[in-house]
């Protein structure tokens, strides 16, 4: 980094407009498609999960900020990008012609910062920061998808594999042999929205996430933020729910949220007394079939680790990183040889594995 930047570092106060201003004017100047960057996704992830000591981290260069982050400390060593469960990619803004010194950024961190970790990364966003990292540093934190909206859905769908236009078409028949109609909705108005999330968060509960209580629900924190979120989003004709229902019963929804011509899909459930439909993917399609029509977004991104199945459905695919930066103290230097013999011990474990067979 010349020397004319500088990284500021300050411990982040919730209610001070300044942070939340900036953050604006990077998301709409560098991340401008992507609603999971955006100022308002933010300042509900602070509203509900704020309550830790973080720090706000600037990269500033004659007053103008290339670069804005959040960071927390792990412990008295190690920082870390802050990353709720709700952040499906790094609270991390950057321009994209910016060469961070990561060095520099250690530090000027307060204490002992032997290391930094990265989570998130994601290429299509932040490409100048894993530009600048080393293969070594980075571990592949998961395979994301995306579908471009292009031509026409018939065109898009003769192009997925045979396995899977088989399988939707099984579950096809089997609704119309059972004689069961869907009623597919679309919610976007706020007060509706409302309501739409509150119902996805009663259906999740019901399922395994209720049992593992890791499900949305209405009168949890989870339920809340979301509620915010898209509620503040709905007033921008920013976000949607897309429901399926059997008579009056709700089976399938997704919470999705757009900026520009790009729609993420943030959450998924089902009626699980409806597994043998499919009634999740068979909403899918049906989001997609309508999307094509309409002709206004552009592509549809999960962010989510894709299994097999889910990118038979894909357009696209990229992976996303985390990455560990180290200091060049002496316990920086330690705790990096720590990791690299360890993952060197692993990959020579998986080895003798493979010679075995």
């Amino acid at each position: 980094m010349p020397k004319s930047f500088n990284w500021q570092v300050q411990p982040l106060n919730i209610v001070d407009p300044t942070f939340i201003a900036d953050w604006d004017f990077l998301s709409n100047k560098y991340h401008s498609k992507n609603q999971l960057l955006g100022s308002e996704f933010i300042n509900s992830l602070l509203t509900y999960f704020g309550d830790v000591p973080l720090f706000a981290v600037r990269a500033v260069k004659q007053g103008e900020t290339h670069c804005l982050m959040l960071l927390r400390r792990r412990n008295k060593f190690i920082w870390e990008l802050f990353k709720p469960s709700q952040a499906q990619v790094g609270l991390l803004l950057i321009n994209p012609g910016f060469k961070p010194d990561l060095k520099a950024l250690l530090r000027a961190l307060p204490g002992i910062a032997a290391r930094l970790d990265f989570l998130s990364l994601d290429p299509a966003e932040h490409s100048a920061l894993l530009n600048t990292l080393k293969d070594n540093q980075l571990v592949l934190y998961a395979t994301n998808m995306q579908i471009k909206l292009e031509s026409e859905f018939d065109s898009y769908w003769r192009l997925r594999s045979k396995n899977l236009r088989k399988n939707m078409s099984r579950y096809e028949n089997r609704l119309q042999r059972e004689n069961i109609e869907l009623d597919f909705r679309q919610i976007t108005s706020p007060l509706q929205v409302l309501s739409a999330v509150d119902r996805y968060g009663m259906l999740e509960s019901k399922g395994w996430k209720g049992k593992l209580v890791t499900a949305l629900h209405p009168s949890n924190q989870q339920g809340e933020f979301y509620r915010n979120f898209l509620y503040e989003l709905a007033q921008q004709n920013n976000a949607v729910v897309y429901e399926y229902y059997i008579k009056d019963r709700l089976v399938a929804s997704r919470l999705c949220c757009i900026k520009s011509d790009m729609l993420i899909i943030l959450k998924t459930t089902f009626d699980e007394n409806f597994k043998a439909f499919s009634l999740g993917r068979l909403l899918l399609k049906q989001i997609l079939s309508t999307l094509f029509e309409k002709n206004i977004l552009k592509i549809v991104d999960f962010y989510t680790n894709a299994s097999p199945e889910q990118l038979e459905w894909s357009t696209e695919q990229r992976s996303m990183f985390n990455a560990s930066m180290y200091s060049a103290s002496l316990l920086g230097k330690l705790m990096s040889g720590l990791v690299l013999a360890k993952r060197q011990f692993k990959n020579n474990k998986a080895e003798l594995s493979e010679n075995k067979d």
